[in-house]
């Protein structure tokens, strides 16, 4: 017979357990949940890259964002990064676009995100960034914001 106890407590007589106790379970290694479903695309154009993502993005593919923004990040000077078809972003996955943002912005360019909703991107909102990152309802638009960005009329990051 065996028992469960904490360290300088002693387990009470009814806490003895044997192997076959119900309440004792096994450790058993945890099951990875199946990698969210995510599509990225990069479109270059001459001055830009528009990075299109479809899907979900969650840790289990954050890594997978990173790289497709670092690489579109050396193809062009600006970002436009559309979400429209994002049905959710984790905190991990807004960080990651965050750190894109902050390290174009030191280079005095532009990271424009499309679609971003506190629907499907609420820790934008939760955190306050949505009013520092400039964001657009449609490519068009985050083309416009280049434009005035590009000519200094830009007053306003966010809308």
């Amino acid at each position: 017979m065996w028992s469960v106890s904490t360290p300088g407590r002693r387990a009470p007589p009814s806490a003895s357990t044997s192997p076959a106790d119900p309440r004792i379970r096994p450790l058993l290694p945890r099951k990875r949940s199946p990698v969210a479903d995510l599509d990225l695309s990069i479109s270059q154009h001459p001055d830009h890259c528009l990075v299109t993502a479809r899907g979900s993005l969650d840790v289990t593919n954050l890594q997978q964002l990173d790289d497709c923004l670092a690489a579109a990040g050396r193809q062009a000077t600006h970002l436009i990064v559309d979400l429209t078809e994002m049905t959710f972003i984790d905190t991990g996955s807004m960080g990651v676009l965050i750190q894109h943002w902050q390290r174009l912005a030191r280079t005095d360019h532009l990271l424009v995100l499309v679609g971003a909703t506190p629907a499907n991107a609420r820790a934008l909102w939760v955190t306050g960034m949505a009013k520092h990152i400039p964001r657009s309802d449609s490519p068009t638009e985050a083309l416009r914001i280049l434009a005035e960005n590009r000519l200094g009329t830009d007053s306003t990051p966010g809308r």
